[in-house]
């Protein structure tokens, strides 16, 4: 009886260990998804100052027929899933940005919120860059935003 029951012990170890090691792969490939990417946004807006340094965004304000004078006074914003104040006024109403995480391969989620709320998906994957326009509904006059948007390895 004793040779039986280490038959089965020895039949189990196995099965246990690559469910055990199966399971912490998983654990560990899901962990290194979730952290390996950060989300960055850059304000453009008409008469924000100078136009922006980086060769991407001028290309792609060019193909996108971006009127000349739009720059950013701005640095790189990291976004995350708590709203970042873009625009609060009473004139020009409110703008907040949020990056929403679905988990696993999904695409990421951008969440423009205010007057006239806007979701956009965007790759997790590090390297994407995306310029996003925004208008804002307000009266009697509106914003034009332009938020270049870049993800990154963290």
């Amino acid at each position: 009886m004793a040779s039986h029951t280490l038959r089965q012990m020895l039949l189990v170890i196995p099965i246990a260990f690559c469910a055990a090691s199966t399971l912490v792969a998983g654990l560990q490939a899901e962990s290194k998804s979730r952290l390996q990417t950060v989300v960055k946004v850059k304000v453009l807006a008409a008469e924000r100052g100078d136009a922006p340094e980086e060769e991407w965004i001028r290309r792609e304000m060019q193909a996108m027929q971006i009127p000349k004078g739009v720059g950013s006074g701005s640095q790189w914003i990291t976004l995350g899933k708590e709203p970042v104040t873009i625009q609060s006024s009473r004139y020009f109403g409110q703008v907040f940005l949020a990056v929403l995480d679905p988990g696993g391969e999904s695409p990421l989620r951008l969440e423009i919120t205010g007057a006239r709320p806007l979701t956009i998906e965007i790759p997790r994957a590090p390297g994407t860059k995306k310029i996003v326009p925004y208008t804002t509904a307000t009266v009697p006059t509106s914003i034009d935003y332009f938020f270049a948007i870049e993800v990154e390895a963290k």
